[in-house]
């Protein structure tokens, strides 16, 4: 069984080097420390914040969708 952290560079060894630095970007940005309870618009407002394109996301969904 292969760990989350073994999958992720799996699939991050897949893209291209620009698609690696907006991972980098964004999990930067995960470590952003949000209180419990914080509403979804400012979780949407930062996702936003992370400038992805709407073909970034699709590949992104389809990355964590192939496993």
């Amino acid at each position: 069984m292969h760990s989350v952290k073994d999958e992720l560079l799996s699939e991050i060894d897949k893209l291209s080097s620009e698609q690696q630095a907006q991972v980098l970007a964004y999990t930067r940005n995960l470590q952003i420390t949000l209180p419990p309870g914080t509403p979804g618009e400012d979780l949407v407002q930062l996702v936003h914040e992370l400038n992805f394109t709407a073909d970034d996301l699709a590949e992104m969904e389809a990355a964590i969708e192939a496993g």
